[in-house]
């Protein structure tokens, strides 16, 4: 730390702050336990540092350099301190971090901000290595509480990694650092070239230089649930190297690093991990619909999400263990006697079907029986809109174009069918009713 900022410990900044000690120093700022003394409370005081950092091992650079680079560090960590500014007061939500008071003109810039009792995330991962499943699912949910809060002000992060997540002793997971946050009111930030983001946990098209919208933050955040599941990065190197792999290359499956990652939870990782946008979670909405489902079934397997692939030899060996061999020689059994009647008893197995639900919106629906497998029971409900033709069919669920997998014959899915009416007394069709028809 520079030795300026050494000599502020125990003083009172603007009458109202007194810095107590230093608890975290970065490549731009440095972060002093402190207590406001007009309010009475404890607060994370994080102020800027005027100088960039120092040349590495065997590098010097003139006086000129060094005040040019001084300088450009200085307009680069204004910029960050006034955009996480501007989202402070916007963003007040549990799990992203207050900011109490900002002095951005002052010989210190400064943010005062809540002060979090824990650890960073980062430092859990290095302590644990893999972490278990539901803390998992209980970091990535408050995470993705603070994303949706933050995408439906038009926010987008940009710096979603382990460090910037605080995990509280009472379980409580809080983002901050929205310093290069995409804000809908402020001026692009002028990096001159470098790139926005942490190269370890960037998206895609934050390494190359594209278009950024929310499903970036989707990206560092499936990154980070990477590094929780397997307890190291997906992609190691130095940051050019790691930049290119972000864009190019697939990362591997977290369950080959890791065998005790259910199937589930590696579908979200790699859903989020999608190197397209349009592949990944359409929200922060959407990806949290599906971690709630796992934190009630850890075991859950979606049908709808990006494939994996069957479970590996070693994970399913660090799940059933010597349960496996008991089974195979079952299984032995059972094929021995099989191949034994199968010459004079052949029973079919049962049927796999995909069907492919096709256009109903926008039609009309009289009331006859639509062409559907008969796997398939329809619910009709009915809205009252006397500004439309009768029957007509004005949403599905599922949509148009979903490939519904149906197994034998008792696998029965749902089609269920908005239609409008001109009676406001029509009472909603029930599957039984349909079938009488």
């Amino acid at each position: 730390m520079e030795e300026r900022l050494e000599r502020l410990v125990g003083q009172v900044l603007d009458n109202r702050y007194q810095l107590h000690a230093v608890v975290g120093v970065g490549g731009s700022a440095v972060v002093f336990d402190a207590q406001d003394l007009l309010l009475r409370r404890r607060v994370a005081l994080k102020m800027l540092r005027s100088t960039a950092a120092p040349a590495g091992e065997g590098m010097t650079v003139s006086e000129a350099e060094r005040e040019a680079r001084n300088e450009e560090a200085r307009r680069i960590n204004r910029s960050a301190f006034l955009r996480e500014a501007d989202t402070a007061s916007v963003l007040s939500h549990p799990n992203i971090v207050g900011v109490f008071d900002v002095l951005p003109e002052t010989d210190n810039p400064y943010i005062v901000m809540e002060y979090v009792e824990g650890m960073p995330l980062s430092d859990r991962i290095a302590q644990k290595g893999c972490l278990a499943v539901r803390e998992i699912l209980r970091v990535t949910h408050g995470v993705l509480e603070a994303l949706c809060e933050a995408h439906e002000h038009g926010i987008v992060h940009r710096d979603i990694k382990a460090q910037n997540i605080l995990l509280t002793p009472s379980g409580g997971v809080k983002v901050a650092d929205f310093g290069i946050a995409k804000t809908p009111w402020r001026d692009k930030l002028n990096l001159h070239g470098r790139v926005l983001g942490t190269v370890d946990t960037i998206s895609p098209e934050q390494a190359s230089g594209s278009r950024v919208d929310a499903r970036s933050d989707l990206y560092s955040l499936g990154v980070v649930m990477y590094h929780m599941a397997t307890g190291v990065l997906p992609f190691q190197g130095d940051d050019e190297t790691v930049a290119f792999m972000q864009v190019n290359e697939a990362p591997k499956y977290p369950s080959t690093l890791n065998p005790a990652i259910p199937a589930g939870l590696e579908q979200i990782i790699l859903t989020a991990m999608e190197k397209s946008p349009d592949k990944r979670f359409p929200t922060a909405a959407d990806m949290l619909a599906a971690v709630r489902v796992l934190e009630k079934n850890p075991h859950h397997v979606f049908r709808r999400f990006r494939t994996v692939p069957l479970p590996s030899p070693a994970r399913f060996f660090a799940r059933h263990g010597v349960v496996f061999f008991v089974a195979l020689g079952v299984a032995l059994a059972a094929l021995c006697v099989y191949a034994a009647i199968l010459f004079t008893n052949i029973t079919p197995l049962p049927s796999v079907t995909v069907v492919e639900l096709p256009t109903y919106t926008g039609t009309l629906y009289t009331g006859n029986a639509l062409d559907l497998d008969p796997r398939i029971t329809l619910s009709v409900r009915y809205e009252y809109r006397p500004d439309l033709p009768e029957g007509t069919v004005l949403a599905q669920s599922p949509a148009a174009g979903t490939r519904l997998k149906l197994d034998g014959d008792t696998d029965m899915e749902q089609l269920t069918l908005t239609v409008s009416t001109q009676d406001p007394n029509k009472q909603t069709e029930t599957d039984e009713q349909y079938a009488r028809r």
